[in-house]
């Protein structure tokens, strides 16, 4: 897929596939009678995304009329975006859409390519991040920094063996001295 910035439709994972199931709706109804693109991006994208979407399908070149042009661009979009990059993320807390966004454009100009986020949500990590991508892991995590200092501080303890556990009193472990 051309590098094209597709934050405006989608940007987590979750999002994206709700926006696959919103256009594989389309795609199969485009051939019921009376079909009406812009009724069916209304009702399967909501009114923001489906007008957005109608912009980016006559930026395309697609003709709002041709059914035909409509399904075909529709099935290569869910093909092109389904092979899209992933880049799993471990947050502490629920992402706001600005911080998304930014992550997104930061992709963007930085890779050079559109990315899905797979959130999830660790409150254990503390603050920080966890990003998986492209087969490579990055803990920039305050839990990570915890569990460093944990073990670089050394104990000042002794290194005494510990004794045995106490036991109570029988004829047998009495010992009287002389």
């Amino acid at each position: 897929m051309e590098n094209v910035d597709l934050s405006e439709f989608f940007i987590t994972k979750d999002q994206m596939q709700n926006f696959i199931d919103g256009l594989s709706a389309i795609s199969e109804g485009v051939y019921e009678k009376d079909f009406n693109i812009e009724v069916f991006l209304n009702r399967h994208l909501g009114i923001l995304k489906g007008s957005k979407f109608l912009s980016y399908l006559k930026d395309k070149s697609v003709n709002p009329s041709d059914t035909q042009g409509i399904k075909l661009f529709i099935d290569k979009f869910i093909q092109d975006v389904s092979t899209l990059p992933q880049v799993a993320i471990t947050i502490a807390f629920e992402p706001e859409d600005s911080l998304l966004h930014n992550l997104s454009d930061w992709f963007l100009t930085n890779i050079k390519r559109q990315a899905v986020f797979d959130i999830k949500i660790d409150k254990s990590i503390v603050a920080g991040v966890i990003i998986f991508y492209n087969g490579k892991y990055f803990d920039y995590t305050v839990k990570k920094i915890f569990q460093n200092i944990k073990i670089d501080i050394p104990t000042n303890k002794p290194n005494v063996p510990s004794a045995p556990a106490q036991s109570h009193p029988t004829p047998e472990n009495i010992i009287i001295a002389q």
